[in-house]
């Protein structure tokens, strides 16, 4: 059975002896690779009172499933007698913001209205994905939003920058919300209004009227307690119960209590401002009374000038987000609807739908190692490769809600239009589990694209060939077990939890021993003895390293009726290229090209790319800018030239 399907993905307190650095390096199986991982140290003194230790460990639970293109993902949290350390994914910087300013003419974080849908989109598809689940960010401001990659995501074609939103699930539980505490200026100015304290006073802000504006002076909520210090917490008077069970669900599936996923529409209403006029609309305000006044009695003001070049759609969707009262801003959910950021649903016929579910329901029933084989085949394909694109268009095809992932319910609505291998399906939950290698209950782009793919395309033997050598991580043209086991770990557990890669190793260790897979060169060694039968190559070896020629035949072998056949081709082939020095599959010497993995040295740990784009935007428009610079630069050519 699928190693890691089993295994539930938990939150791992564990007390540390000695202090996490702030950057965590994990070294996988070796020295081959070390995959970076951001370490966030969060003190057990800014935790908001009311806040159990039971509590956090259900939050954290909850936490760690989230998995989506835009997140950071949780790998792992852990506790010390004085802190809370989560282990996640690792952006990078700098910001997105920082990111544009350096791209830009005018040293602002501006863009136009398309590119600025763009990113919103981005960022919305996260949160809804998270609000779902009972997770708010709560802290959201712009050093929240990073990279992809140092390029910007390392997108090319002419796609978008992807963001990564980093910090999830800290605010409201581990951390009060913005503007709880008496922060920095420049941190208040993405505080929204109902997170605002006086400095000493638990009076909560006034109420508002239907239309958001502020009720009269004789208005107020709740009583004002004089002398006392302030509750430090925006769930004191939004009626949810954010220390009790709003954030911290046993199953992971739940909206979010209350409005308290309004805070992070607020905060990515201002981020908006800032993309579309190049500037934070409170940036005038250096005091911090002055600031709190203005965001809690007034809110935004927009200047005809700095909007006129703006669409009235995009203005629309901002006013929405920033409005005074938190029950009227639009969710996550609502603002991806609308007509600004709606993105039209993707269309593809169904006999191609048909042909990738008849692919997946092949692919589950291979082994572990198998699996693994086409994984990496997977991976080394070129982004414009057909089996991508026609998996890019059923995905979006099937991503009804259009949050970059396929929950089981989209998943299972696509197979129902199979009914011919739904017959053959013992069990559709099984069939979705398979395919949901890490467990998180969601299928991203590159999980799909794996356990959909042909077998033309995975048989193939110079696909075959550049899997092959990226398992043979030492490049001597053999695989033992122990190199095997170190490329499960590069391939699926860089984003899993110790427990989970731990179990699904052992799986594929049993399975490759149990064909007498030598674990290491020295189990060779020390069988060399058995030479004759190593020669023959039909004999099973008890410590055998696999070749070219035997990984080829793991690799494309199928039915029980074609097996002699293949064994035959197998022995010729390896005494052809051994004693005659030739190369039957003809792939050797023509693919030595650099592998698209695995990844480099000190690589990051990395979830999906983005699926759902618009071509154009950013990355075409800086290399378009940089053209014409060149061109500017240019001599331009002599009289004599131009006569």
């Amino acid at each position: 059975s699928m190693g890691v399907q089993t295994a539930k993905l938990c939150c791992h307190v564990e007390p540390l002896r000695q202090p996490r650095p702030t950057i965590a390096v994990a070294p996988i199986a070796g020295p081959r690779l070390g995959v970076h991982y951001a370490c966030q140290q969060i003190s057990k003194v800014d935790i908001p009172p009311g806040v159990t230790p039971d509590k956090i460990a259900k939050h954290l639970s909850v936490l760690v499933e989230l998995e989506h293109p835009h997140l950071c993902k949780v790998v792992e949290c852990f506790e010390s007698e004085s802190e809370y350390m989560l282990i996640s994914e690792k952006a990078y910087a700098p910001p997105l913001l920082d990111f544009l300013a350096q791209k830009s003419q005018d040293g602002t974080a501006k863009v136009g209205d398309r590119e600025a849908a763009e990113i919103l989109r981005q960022v919305l598809t996260a949160l809804v994905h998270c609000h779902k689940r009972g997770i708010v960010h709560g802290r959201l401001e712009p050093s929240c939003l990073l990279l992809a990659g140092p390029d910007g995501g390392g997108q090319k074609h002419g796609r978008p920058v992807q963001v990564k939103v980093s910090g999830i699930g800290l605010g409201c539980v581990l951390q009060p919300p913005l503007g709880s505490l008496d922060g920095a200026t420049e941190v208040l100015r993405f505080a929204c209004p109902e997170a605002l304290w006086e400095p000493y006073s638990a009076e909560p802000p006034p109420a508002r009227a239907a239309d958001g504006r502020a009720a009269p002076s004789g208005s107020v909520r709740g009583k004002s307690s004089k002398g006392s210090p302030s509750l430090h917490s925006a769930s004191a008077f939004m009626g949810a119960s954010v220390m009790g069970t709003a954030l911290a669900l046993e199953d992971g599936e739940g909206e979010v209590a209350g409005v308290l996923d309004r805070l992070d529409i607020w905060a990515l209403g201002l981020l908006t401002v800032q993309l579309l006029i190049g500037f934070n609309p409170f940036a005038s305000f250096t005091k911090r009374e002055d600031l709190i006044h203005q965001i809690r009695s007034t809110g935004v003001k927009y200047d005809p000038l700095d909007w006129k070049n703006v669409r009235q759609d995009a203005i629309e969707v901002v006013q929405s987000m920033l409005k005074l009262s938190a029950p009227l801003r639009p969710t996550a959910s609502e603002l991806l609807r609308m007509p600004w950021l709606r993105l039209e649903r993707g269309t593809a016929p169904w006999p191609l739908v048909h042909g990738l579910y008849r692919h997946a329901v092949l692919n589950s029933k291979e082994g572990q190692f198998k699996k693994l084989i086409i994984r990496v085949v997977a991976e080394q394909l070129a982004r414009d490769h057909t089996h991508l694109m026609d998996v890019s268009k059923v995905f979006t095809t099937l991503d009804k809600d259009r949050d970059g992932l396929l929950d089981f319910d989209e998943f299972r609505e696509g197979l129902k239009h199979c009914p011919d291998l739904e017959a053959h399906l013992f069990d559709v939950v099984s069939l979705f589990e398979a395919i949901d290698r890490d467990g998180s209950r969601h299928l991203n782009l590159q999980e799909f694209a794996a356990a959909t793919l042909p077998p033309i395309v995975s048989r193939n033997a110079a696909n075959v060939w550049k899997a092959f050598r990226a398992f043979d991580l030492d490049q001597d043209g053999y695989i033992t077990v122990e190199e095997v086991v170190q490329v499960t770990h590069m391939l699926e557990g860089s984003l899993l939890a110790a427990e989970q890669i731990q179990e699904l190793s052992a799986v594929v260790r049993r399975e490759l021993e149990g064909l007498g897979v030598a674990r290491s060169r020295r189990d060779v060694a020390a069988d060399e003895v058995r030479g004759a039968q190593q020669l023959l190559g039909c004999c099973v070896q008890k410590h055998r390293p696999i070749d070219f020629e035997e990984f080829h035949f793991l690799a494309t072998a199928r039915e029980q009726k074609g097996l002699c056949a293949k064994i035959v081709m197998k022995t010729v082939y390896r005494f052809v290229n051994t004693h005659l020095e030739f190369d039957a599959y003809g792939v050797r010497e023509e693919n030595k090209a650099a592998l698209r993995w695995p990844p480099k040295l000190d690589e990051v740990a990395r979830t999906s790319r983005s699926v759902h784009h618009v071509r154009g935007g950013l990355m075409e428009e800086h290399k378009k800018h940089d053209k014409t610079k060149a061109k500017k630069k240019a001599p331009s050519p002599s009289g004599d030239q131009q006569k």
